[in-house]
């Protein structure tokens, strides 16, 4: 039995609880969740850049949730967030990560390439190609050095800038100095709707967390999860997992997953909460 046939099979009403549960729990540091509010209200991509960038007044319009980048026969992505400056077509990709990512060089060059290339038509010339940001926010500080935020451009080896018209941002999430994006940092962790800075963020993540459970709804977390881990790769989808709230029914989804095949340990201990020692056991044992 595969992941969706087990789901398919679940009580809807432990589905709806497992549902609900997840969402009490959530906040905009979990990126199924913040691709949730970014679709139900697209200008909190607006606010979270403007105080990034430190540009309260920054123009920023054309905005998409869960934009997909296709680029057949490579390596496709879901972007978390896409947008662009009206006035000078600077293009801005927010990705929201809390897993335990070692290759966020290579990642966000990735990003930079695949947008790059949606940028020109055939036969336009390179210098109307428009700057980018690309944004990760990280739940830990990926690139341990202990600071808010680090801003990544090209430069020679002797420290003259390229110029190329590329940044990279990373903030990080566990920062607790003091700091301009200290009452960001804190919204973005914050489970408790009440207790965010910023009021357009507040209001979204209330009104997300209060939307009501549909069963019919195609798109729910469960149905989110599998989706994305098993179409588009397993970095844009599971990082918070199903969480049932009972700890037989996490093991039988790590069994399940383990069925599966395309998970590691880790991660399918992430998922469900598991320790990787029990995650361990129940491989063995689907493997005896």
């Amino acid at each position: 039995m595969n992941f969706k046939e087990y789901i398919d099979k679940t009580d809807p009403e432990l589905l709806k609880q497992g549902y609900q549960e997840w969402l009490q729990d959530a906040s905009l540091m979990d990126d199924i969740f913040f691709r949730k509010c970014a679709e139900y209200r697209p200008d909190i991509v607006k606010t979270i850049i403007r105080v990034i960038l430190d540009d309260p007044d920054l123009e920023i319009d054309d905005i998409h949730p869960q934009k997909e980048m296709e680029n057949s026969p490579y390596r496709s992505i879901i972007l978390d967030a896409i947008a662009k400056n009206p006035n000078t077509g600077q293009i801005y990709n927010v990705e929201v990560q809390k897993s335990r990512d070692e290759h966020i060089e290579k990642r966000a060059r990735f990003h930079s390439a695949i947008i790059d290339s949606k940028s020109l038509l055939p036969r336009q010339d390179f210098k109307d190609i428009p700057d980018s940001i690309v944004i990760f926010i990280y739940s830990h500080d990926i690139l341990k050095k202990n600071k808010a935020i680090y801003n990544i451009t090209r430069k020679t080896d002797d420290n003259i800038p390229f110029n190329d018209g590329s940044r990279i941002i990373v903030l990080n999430g566990a920062y607790k100095g003091k700091h301009r994006l200290k009452d960001l940092i804190e919204d973005l962790k914050q489970k408790d709707a009440d207790k965010l800075h910023y009021k357009d963020l507040s209001e979204v993540v209330k009104e997300t967390k209060v939307a009501t459970y549909k069963e019919d709804e195609k798109m729910n977390i469960f149905e989110k999860i599998y989706e994305d881990a098993t179409k588009h790769g397993i970095e844009q989808g599971i990082e918070q997992g199903i969480e049932q709230g009972i700890q037989e029914n996490k093991i039988e989804v790590a069994t399940n997953l383990i069925g599966l095949g395309t998970l590691s340990v880790d991660k399918i201990a992430e998922v469900t909460g598991l320790s990787i020692d029990i995650v361990n056991e129940l491989a063995a044992a689907k493997a005896g």
